[in-house]
């Protein structure tokens, strides 16, 4: 009866413990429908652009060969003091384009989830399951990030969501590169079912790039990142990464759209690195289109076989 009632006790713990393994395995699921509940998404931590050196700004700006940094740093300054007492961010009307494309971007990394707003776009075709974002959304070090989610229009974590299949970012954001500011962009492939009525943005601009620009993203110092805010600024174009000089978004609004005012369905820039009060954005102009367009095709096409991607574990190669 002893040795009846301590295998019945053993084989108790050994459920129990099968049971505690499985919640926890469940806890940790590589699966995003799973993964992402509420408390989840309340809980995910804002990601902020990285901070460069007064050093590596000048390299930003020698890299683009221009050969007078004063002049570039007057005109930075000329953009600063028009914009004395610019208009507040608002709230974003997400039945309104670019508003309604555009969402935030889940993530996790070790054992925290994060969040950045991300945009569906599309560069030379008619597409609607590309979503454009900045590469340090999508990876950290030299390290991915999983579990993406994008929540469309989301209003307090409320909205359409999509899966993902694959990620990929810029060259300069892979192992080994250098992580430049001006190369600081990245694409995540999303899974079916698609959005059909939605006609995402146009990705790039043929001619000169604006001189203002309507910013968007999830800011955490505006209602702790609950609402979409957009804001107008005036930037400085005038050559290397695009440059805005008061940006007034703290946090989440990584991989937020620049849209042109005038054209609100054309992106030509995004939240990226920052140097003190400035903010710099890759351009998405005739003179980055080539490249753009290839890393654009690699995340159309990506495998899980391919290096320079990442893909959704349960993903099958196709």
């Amino acid at each position: 009866m002893k040795h009846l009632l301590s295998f019945s006790l053993s084989t108790l713990i050994l459920i129990i413990s099968g049971i505690n393994a499985q919640e926890q395995s469940s806890s940790t699921t590589d699966d995003p429908e799973e993964h992402w509940t509420k408390e989840r998404m309340l809980n995910a931590i804002p990601i902020s652009p990285p901070e460069i050196s007064e050093e590596e700004l000048k390299n930003v700006l020698q890299r683009s060969k221009t050969s007078d940094d004063l002049k570039i740093e007057k005109e930075d300054r000329v953009v600063l003091e028009k914009s004395e007492s610019p208009p507040p961010p608002t709230r974003a009307d997400l039945n309104r384009v670019p508003y309604k494309n555009a969402g935030k971007l889940f993530s996790r990394e070790g054992t925290e989830d994060y969040f950045c707003t991300a945009q569906f776009v599309q560069k030379g075709e008619t597409r609607n399951n590309i979503i454009l974002t900045a590469a340090h959304c999508l990876r950290s070090g030299d390290v991915w990030k999983s579990n993406f989610s994008f929540c469309l229009r989301c209003n307090d974590n409320q909205g359409e969501r999509f899966s993902w299949e694959c990620a990929t970012v810029h060259p300069d954001w892979l192992p080994g590169g250098r992580k430049r500011p001006e190369n600081d962009y990245g694409f995540i492939r999303i899974a079916p079912p698609l959005p059909e009525e939605l006609r995402a943005l146009e990705l790039g601009v043929s001619g000169d790039l604006p001189s203002r620009v309507i910013a968007i993203g999830y800011p955490w110092n505006y209602n702790q990142s609950k609402y979409m805010y957009k804001v107008r600024r005036d930037i400085n174009t005038s050559s290397g990464p695009t440059r805005m000089s008061d940006n007034p978004f703290r946090g989440g609004n990584s991989g937020g759209a620049w849209v042109d005012p005038q054209q609100r369905r054309k992106v030509f820039g995004l939240f990226s690195t920052k140097f003190f009060g400035m903010t710099l954005s890759p351009r998405f102009d005739s003179m980055t289109s080539q490249q753009v367009q290839e890393i654009y095709q690699k995340a159309i096409n990506c495998t899980p076989d391919d290096t320079r991607c990442t893909c959704k574990p349960q993903l099958k190669n196709y």
